[in-house]
């Protein structure tokens, strides 16, 4: 499917929740929540975490 300015993965739909949504509370956790701005934030930070680790095979950090 080629459709212009849309992206038809798992990583392009966050990223355009999170462009659309912000701040927006998505999780609430008691009195915690998570926006779908931070949500996609650290989708992506944990996403380059595995990626280090299977490029390296090693966990960022360990020693």
């Amino acid at each position: 499917m080629d459709r212009p300015g849309v992206e038809f993965s798992l990583p392009g739909f966050v990223r355009g929740i999170a462009a659309h949504f912000g701040d927006r509370e998505l999780v609430v956790l008691g009195e915690g929540w998570l926006s779908d701005a931070a949500a996609e934030r650290e989708s992506a930070r944990l996403a380059r975490g595995l990626l280090a680790v299977r490029l390296t095979g090693e966990s960022p950090g360990a020693r």
